[in-house]
C-alpha cells in the first residue's frame, strides 16, 4: 500500500543527487512543525515542479502547506484552498485519499474536464504527481506537486524521485509532529514512538533509578526490552568527549523550558559510535523539588555524518578554489578530510620515476602521522595488492573496502610485524580514490576509519570521487596557471632579448654613419659601408625570424614544395654559418653517407632548418669546441644528426627546447644573442615537411645532438600550407 518502486540511491543522477543533498540540508534546519511542513515542500521546488501541495494528517483533521516556485501571487491563491478527499474510483487525483502515487503526465483541456469538470480550470498546469508520505505504516501526508508556466512534464522517474524525496521529509514531519503532540496519551505516546522510530526514557532522581520505554534499547544498540540500572550506568555509554555535556543536562543544568536539546555520541557495545538527540523535562513536587525527569531521544547518526561529509565538501572545494602548488593543496585536503570525513587520509602521486611518492598523512594524532610515514618508507605499496593506491591509479577508478577484515589483512600484508603494528591501529573501513588530469591517474588520495568506527558506502564513494574529480581539476587549473605564468615570463624575456638583439646593431651602424661624416676618404667609405651593410643583414635576420614566427602563429607559412637535394642546402646552411664558427674557432665535422638525399620539399626553408640548428650548435659550443653533422638514409627516412660538445641541456630545459620564447642560459653580455624562437622554427618547418625532430643531451656540461628526419624522395612539384 501507498508505495511506487524505490529509486536506488546508488542510481541518482548528478541532479538528483544534488537536488536530494539540498533536500537533506533544507530538512535538517526544520525547528518544528510548521518549518518541517515548509521546508518538506520547498525541497521538491523547482526540480519536481512549479508549484505543489504538502498535506499532512494532525489531530486537528489535514494540514495544507501550499508554495509556488518564485511567484507569490499563485501561492496566495492556493494557500486558501483546503484539502478534500476524494471519493473517485475511477481517477486518483490524491496519494492522501487513494493511499497510492499516481503520475498524470499530459493534463490538456479534456483530461482537466473530466477530473474536475467543464469551465473548472483555474490553475493552469501541464501535468501533476501525487505520491504518499508514510514513515513505517503509517500515511502522514501526501506531496502533490504540479508542472505550470515552466512548460515541463512529468516522467515516470520523477515520481520515484518523488518518493525517495517523500521518504526524506518523512522522519522530519514525524519528529516534529511527535513534538506538537506531548500532551498526548501514554497509549498514542507510545504509538508515536514507536512510528518516529525514536526512544523514550524516565529518571527517578529520588531513587536514582532509570526506566526506558519501548525503542531505547534499540538505540544504543542493545537487545529490546534492556534496562539500566542507574543514572550513572547511562554515561558510561555516552563517549568520553561527551560525558560532562550530558552529565549536566540531566543534572537540570540545561533550561528545559526552552525545549533546547543536546546532541551527544553514544558508544555500541560493538564499539561503534552513534549520535543521538535527547531532549528531556523535569517534573516538580508541590515543594518545587525536581524529583523526576523524562525525555526522549532520537538517532541522528546519518544527519550527523551527512553534515560532516558536506562541511568537509564544502571546504575542501573552497580550499582547491586556490590556484596554489599542486602538493600544498593536497596537504590541505588531507588535513580537512580528518576527523569528518576519516580517521586516516593519505596521498600519493607517480612521480617523475613512476615510483609512488607519498605526499600527504593526516590524523588528530601527530604520533601516528609519524608512524604511518615510517611505515610507507619501510613497506612502500606493494602494486600487486588489491585495492591498493597503485591499483586504483592503475585502473583509474575508486576501491571500496566496506570492512577490513582480519583475513583480508593476513592476505595483503606478508610481514608479521607490519600485520601486527595494523592490527593494532584498528583499521576498519577504506577506500580509495583515483586523481585524474587530463583522463589520466596521477595519483591516489585514501580515507580509512578507525576510532570512529565507521563503515564507507557507495554514498561516501560518490562524495570521494568528488573531491577526486575536484582535485584534479584544481591540480590541472594550478598546471595551466603556472603554465601562463612561465609563458608571460619567457615574453617577458623575449622582448628584453627582442631589445638587445635590435640594439646591438644600431651602436655599429651609428658609429659608422658617423666616421661618414667625418672623413670622406674612399677607404673609410668603404669600410664604413660594409659595416653598416652586415648589421642591417643581421636586422633583416631577426625581421625575417619575427615575420617567419608571427607566420606560423596564425598557420600563414606556405612551402614551395620540389625535389630537393638535402645535400646542397646542408651546404648552403653551412656557409651561412662557417663565420661565426671562424670566429670561435671550432670545428666542423661534416660527413655525408651518399652523394644524393632528396626530399620533397621547399628549398629555402630547408636551409634555414639547418643554418638554425648549425648556428644554435655554434653559439652554445665553446671557442675551440667540435660540431659534427652526419645525414644519411635511415630507412624510408634521411635523418640529419647535428651534434655538439657545448654546455648541453638540463632535464627541465630538454623537455621544452622546441616551444616558443625558451632559450638556455646566456651570459651577461649576451654573447650567445638570439630570440628564443630559433628551434621552435624548426620543429614547425619539419613538421610541415612531414618530418620530425628530437633533441637529446646528457646533462648540463654533456653537450647536445638534435635529429632532424624527413621522407626520402617524393614527387616533383607541388605547393604545401600550413593554413
Amino acid at each position: 500500500m501507498h508505495g511506487q518502486s524505490p529509486l536506488p540511491h546508488d542510481l541518482l543522477s548528478v541532479e538528483e543527487f544534488r537536488v536530494f543533498r539540498e533536500a537533506a540540508r533544507i530538512l535538517t534546519t526544520s525547528a518544528d512543525l510548521e518549518s518541517a511542513l515548509q521546508n518538506a515542500i520547498t525541497a521538491c521546488l523547482p526540480a519536481l515542479g512549479d508549484f505543489g501541495f504538502f498535506d499532512v494528517v494532525l489531530p486537528e483533521g489535514v494540514r495544507r502547506t501550499a508554495r509556488a516556485y518564485d511567484n507569490d501571487e499563485l501561492e496566495r491563491i492556493l494557500s486558501a484552498t483546503a484539502w478534500q478527499r476524494n471519493e473517485r474510483q475511477d481517477m486518483n487525483l490524491c496519494a492522501l485519499s487513494s493511499g497510492e502515487a499516481v503520475l498524470h503526465p499530459d493534463t490538456n483541456d479534456e483530461w482537466y474536464a473530466r477530473a474536475f469538470g467543464p469551465g473548472q480550470r483555474f490553475i493552469q498546469f501541464t501535468s501533476m504527481l501525487s505520491v504518499p508520505v508514510a514513515y513505517g505504516d503509517e500515511l502522514i501526508g501526501s506531496l502533490t506537486l504540479f508542472m505550470g508556466d515552466s512548460g515541463r512534464r512529468h516522467a515516470t522517474r520523477d515520481l520515484q524521485f518523488a518518493g525517495e524525496l517523500s521518504s526524506l521529509a518523512a522522519p522530519v514531519v514525524v519528529k516534529a509532529r511527535l513534538e506538537a503532540l506531548q500532551q498526548a496519551s501514554e497509549a498514542r505516546f507510545r504509538l508515536a514512538l514507536k512510528v518516529g522510530g525514536m526512544g523514550a526514557w524516565e529518571w527517578n532522581m529520588l531513587e536514582n533509578r532509570v526506566f526506558w520505554w519501548p525503542g531505547m534499547a534499540e538505540l544504543h544498540g542493545m537487545p529490546p526490552g534492556s534496562q539500566l540500572g542507574k543514572v550513572q550506568d547511562y554515561l558510561n555509554l555516552v563517549h568520553p568527549d561527551d560525558r560532562a555535556l550530558a552529565g549536566r543536562s540531566l543534572g537540570g543544568q540545561i533550561d528545559s523550558e526552552t525545549g533546547k536539546g543536546i546532541e551527544y555520541r553514544i558508544i555500541w557495545p560493538d564499539g561503534s559510535v552513534h549520535w543521538i538527540e535527547g531532549k528531556g523535562d523535569v517534573v516538580r513536587n508541590g515543594q518545587g523539588q525536581v524529583v523526576s525527569m523524562s525525555g526522549i531521544c532520537v538517532d541522528v547518526t546519518k544527519r550527523k555524518l551527512t553534515e560532516q561529509k558536506l562541511r568537509f565538501l564544502a571546504k575542501a572545494s573552497a580550499e582547491l578554489a586556490e590556484l596554489v602548488e599542486r602538493e600544498e593543496t593536497l596537504v590541505r585536503i588531507a588535513r580537512l578530510a580528518v576527523p569528518d570525513f576519516a580517521d586516516w587520509c593519505t596521498v600519493d602521486l607517480v612521480d617523475g620515476e613512476g615510483a609512488l611518492k607519498r605526499v600527504a598523512v593526516a590524523h588528530v594524532d601527530p604520533q601516528k602521522v609519524d608512524l604511518a610515514r615510517r611505515l610507507h618508507e619501510r613497506y612502500p605499496p606493494d602494486p600487486d595488492t588489491p585495492n591498493s593506491p597503485w591499483q586504483v591509479i592503475r585502473a583509474g577508478k575508486a576501491a571500496l573496502v566496506k570492512e577490513i577484515t582480519d583475513e583480508a589483512l593476513m592476505l595483503s600484508l606478508r610481514d608479521t610485524g607490519y600485520l601486527q603494528i595494523i592490527r593494532e591501529l584498528g583499521l576498519r573501513s577504506y577506500m580509495a580514490i583515483p586523481l585524474i588530469v587530463r583522463g589520466h591517474a596521477i595519483g591516489a588520495i585514501t580515507f580509512t576509519s578507525a576510532e570512529s568506527r565507521h563503515l564507507y558506502s557507495e554514498a561516501d564513494v560518490e562524495i570521494g570521487e568528488e573531491i577526486g574529480r575536484r582535485a584534479g581539476v584544481a591540480i590541472e587549473n594550478a598546471g595551466l596557471y603556472q603554465s601562463l605564468q612561465e609563458s608571460d615570463r619567457r615574453k617577458d624575456d623575449f622582448l628584453a632579448m627582442l631589445a638587445h638583439e635590435l640594439r646591438n646593431p644600431l651602436a655599429p651602424v651609428s658609429a659608422a654613419a658617423h666616421i661618414l661624416t667625418l672623413k670622406p676618404d674612399p677607404a673609410v667609405v668603404h669600410k664604413s659601408a660594409a659595416v653598416i651593410a652586415r648589421q642591417v643583414a643581421h636586422l633583416t635576420g631577426l625581421v625575417d625570424d619575427l615575420l617567419d614566427i608571427s607566420r606560423v602563429s596564425r598557420g600563414l607559412i606556405k612551402l614551395d614544395m620540389t625535389c630537393v637535394d638535402l645535400r646542397a642546402a646542408i651546404e648552403e646552411a653551412v656557409e651561412q654559418v662557417r663565420p661565426l664558427m671562424d670566429r670561435k674557432e671550432q670545428r666542423l665535422d661534416v660527413a655525408i653517407q651518399t652523394s644524393e638525399l632528396r626530399v620533397q620539399g621547399d628549398h629555402k626553408r630547408l636551409v634555414q632548418v639547418m643554418s638554425n640548428l648549425l648556428n644554435n650548435a655554434a653559439k652554445f659550443t665553446p671557442p675551440s669546441g667540435r660540431i659534427r653533422l652526419q645525414a644519411g638514409l635511415d630507412g624510408d627516412s634521411i635523418a640529419v644528426a647535428i651534434s655538439d660538445d657545448g654546455i648541453g641541456m638540463p632535464p627541465e630545459l630538454l623537455s621544452a627546447a622546441f616551444e616558443l620564447f625558451v632559450q638556455g642560459k646566456t651570459t651577461v653580455d649576451r654573447a650567445t644573442g638570439g630570440l628564443g624562437i630559433g628551434l621552435a622554427l624548426v620543429k614547425h618547418m619539419v613538421g610541415l615537411h612531414g618530418g620530425t625532430v628530437t633533441a637529446r643531451s646528457e646533462g648540463v656540461g654533456r653537450g647536445s645532438e638534435f635529429v632532424v628526419r624527413l621522407p626520402a624522395g617524393g614527387p616533383e612539384r607541388s605547393e604545401v600550407s600550413d593554413a
